[in-house]
């Protein structure tokens, strides 16, 4: 009787001993499964400031060409309007 009784503590020591072998591998797994996401969630994020990098630099490049050709175009009324907002930014600023 004693002899089963150990032979099945070994049995139930050893399937214990399976089955945390079996969980230790399925957290590892599901680990590196979390570790895959969150490089792809990475690699958008890193992909989508670059393209708003790009399109920010292109409209204020565009806008930058624009008030170039404007000012080029019409330079009285550009020095006119460039003089306007000075004197309202003084003055703003000297009632502060």
């Amino acid at each position: 009787m004693v002899d089963r009784v150990k032979d099945n503590a070994q049995d139930l020591m050893s399937l214990a001993g399976d089955v945390a072998g079996h969980a230790r591998e399925k957290v590892q797994e599901w680990a590196g499964e979390a570790r895959e996401v969150a490089e792809h969630a990475g690699d958008k994020a890193q992909k989508w400031a670059c393209d708003a990098y790009e399109a920010t630099t292109n409209s204020f490049g565009d806008f930058g060409r624009e008030v170039t050709s404007l000012v080029r175009k019409h330079p009285l009324p550009a020095l006119l309007i460039g003089f306007g907002v000075g004197l309202l930014i003084g003055r703003t600023a000297r009632t502060s």
